[in-house]
């Protein structure tokens, strides 16, 4: 549900990072895409990490929308990174062939 979902952009001198936390499904990728979309328009910085550390569930509808943020991220030639932590998101990704396609980076739970 879309209230399921947060998302918060911060950049510094090097790069844009979109925060989402929450589950991405089909009812929040509109959400999803203009996070990314803004991201991009906004600024300047060439290098756009998706910080997806606080997702808990995505779907193929999220992860299509992902695949949209960063292949727009690629056509005005900037670097794409993403950061996962939950086991369900890190087997979507590999079962997808995003770990090898992508900047991928699992980070280790901190609890």
């Amino acid at each position: 549900m879309d209230e399921d979902l947060s998302i918060y952009r911060e950049h510094d001198d090097v790069e844009v990072t979109v925060h989402i936390a929450g589950e991405i499904d089909l009812a929040n990728i509109a959400r999803v895409l203009a996070a990314g979309r803004e991201a991009l328009s906004a600024t300047d910085r060439q290098l756009l990490v998706l910080d997806l550390r606080a997702v808990t569930f995505i779907d193929s509808a999220g992860v299509g929308a992902l695949v949209s943020v960063v292949k727009a991220a690629r056509a005005e030639r900037r670097e794409a990174k993403v950061r996962v932590r939950a086991p369900s998101v890190v087997r979507t990704f590999t079962l997808m062939g995003l770990m090898k396609a992508w900047d991928v980076r699992v980070e280790p739970s901190t609890t």
